[in-house]
C-alpha cells in the first residue's frame, strides 16, 4: 500500500484552523476587569464652587487613594484650601500637590490633590473640610463651603473565610557558589595586562640604554675613582681603600684591553704584563709601582703617609688617563686611514 504525502494545501488548511481555534479562545479572567470607579461631588456657596473627587470608593491595603478638591471662583477672589501634615483623617498623607491657577473668562480654577495610604484593613474616615474664597478688598465674611466627612472601606488581601496567615521563620542564608570561571578569566586578564606592562617598561629601558652609548672604559674608571674618594673623604681603613682602588684599575684593564686582571694574583698579572704589547714600557713601570705599593698596604698592613696616598691615587689616575687616550686614538684614526 502506497502512503500518500499530504499536499501543501492541506497543510496550510490545518495551520489556518489552528490559528482560528487559538483566536476563538475566551479571554483570561480578570483581563477586562474595570478599574476602581471615581466618585465626584460638587458643592456651591455664593460665587464659590468646590468639587471633591475620590479616585475610588474602596481600596485594598496595598493601594493608595487620591483626594482632589477643585475650587472655582471669580478671578479677584483668593481660594484657601485646608492644610494637613502627616495624616489626613485615618489615612497617612504621602504627597500634596497644588496645581497652578487656570483663568477661564472671568473665573479662576485651582486644584489640590492629596495622596493617602492606609495601614491596616478597616473603615477609614476622611474628615470634613472647609474651603473659603475671599476678595482682596473686602472684609465681609467670605463664601465658605464645608465638605462633609467620607468613609472609605479598606479591604485585605485575604478572603472573608481565610484565616490570618502564620508568619514563617526566616530561612537561613543560602551559600552562593563562587564564580570560579569568572575569577579565573579575570585573574588571567590581570596577569596578561601586568606582563604587557612589564614588557613595555623593559623595552623602553632597553631602547633608552641603546640610545645612549656607554662611556669609554677609562672615563668610567675615572668616574669610579671620584665616587670612591667622595665616599671616603677621611680614609680610615687604608687596606680597604687601596683594595677598592686596585680593583677599579684591574677592571679597567680587563674592559679596555681584554686582560683577565681581576682573576689573577699580582705576580701572575705582572708576568703577563711583561709580554703584552698593549702597554708601553713606561706604562708597565707605572702599573708595577702602583700594584706593588697597594699589596704592601693591603696585605702587609703598612700605614702610608698622606703624601704617599695622594701620589698613589694620582699615579692610578695618570695610568688610566694616558692608556685610555692612547687606546682611543686608533679608533678615531681608523676611518680617516680607510678613506685615503
Amino acid at each position: 500500500m502506497v502512503r500518500k504525502t499530504p499536499s501543501p494545501a492541506w497543510s496550510f488548511l490545518w495551520f489556518f484552523c489552528l490559528l482560528l481555534l487559538y483566536g476563538c479562545q475566551p479571554p483570561e479572567a480578570g483581563s477586562d476587569t474595570p478599574g476602581p470607579a471615581t466618585v465626584t461631588e460638587e458643592m456651591h456657596s455664593g460665587v464659590l464652587t468646590v468639587q471633591r473627587t475620590l479616585s475610588a470608593q474602596q481600596i485594598s491595603v496595598a493601594q493608595s487613594l487620591e483626594l482632589t478638591l477643585t475650587a472655582t471662583a471669580p478671578e479677584d477672589f483668593v481660594v484657601t484650601f485646608p492644610e494637613f501634615t502627616g495624616h489626613l483623617g485615618d489615612f497617612t498623607l504621602e504627597t500634596t500637590n497644588t496645581t497652578a491657577k487656570e483663568l477661564s473668562g472671568s473665573t479662576v480654577r485651582q486644584s489640590r490633590t492629596w495622596t493617602l495610604a492606609p495601614f491596616l484593613p478597616g473603615q477609614y474616615v476622611i474628615p470634613a473640610m472647609r474651603v473659603t474664597a475671599r476678595r482682596n478688598d473686602e472684609e465681609n465674611t467670605p463664601p465658605l463651603i464645608t465638605i462633609p466627612a467620607r468613609t472609605i472601606p479598606v479591604t485585605s488581601f485575604l478572603a472573608a473565610d481565610e484565616k490570618e496567615p502564620e508568619i514563617a521563620d526566616i530561612f537561613p542564608p543560602v551559600s552562593q557558589p563562587r564564580p570560579v570561571r569568572e575569577l579565573l578569566i579575570a585573574s588571567g586578564a590581570i596577569l596578561v595586562l601586568l606582563t604587557l606592562i612589564c614588557y613595555a617598561i623593559q623595552a623602553r629601558r632597553r631602547k633608552k640604554a641603546s640610545a645612549t652609548p656607554p662611556p669609554a672604559p677609562h672615563l668610567a674608571a675615572l668616574e669610579k675613582i671620584d665616587r670612591l674618594l667622595q665616599n671616603n673623604k677621611e680614609i680610615r681603613d687604608h687596606a680597604y681603600f687601596f683594595g677598592e682602588l686596585s680593583l677599579i684599575l684591574r677592571y679597567y684593564i680587563e674592559t679596555g684591553f681584554g686582560l683577565k686582571a681581576p682573576e689573577q694574583t699580582t705576580e701572575e698579572f705582572l708576568d703577563a704584563l711583561r709580554t703584552t704589547p698593549a702597554f708601553a714600557p713606561t706604562d708597565k713601570e707605572l702599573l708595577t709601582t702602583f700594584l706593588s705599593r697597594s699589596d704592601l698596604i693591603k696585605f702587609a698592613r703598612v700605614m702610608p703617609a698622606e703624601t704617599e696616598v695622594s701620589e698613589s691615587i694620582e699615579l692610578c689616575r695618570h695610568f688610566i688617563r694616558v692608556t685610555g687616550e692612547k687606546n682611543q686614538e686608533p679608533r678615531a684614526a681608523g676611518p680617516r686611514e680607510g678613506n685615503r
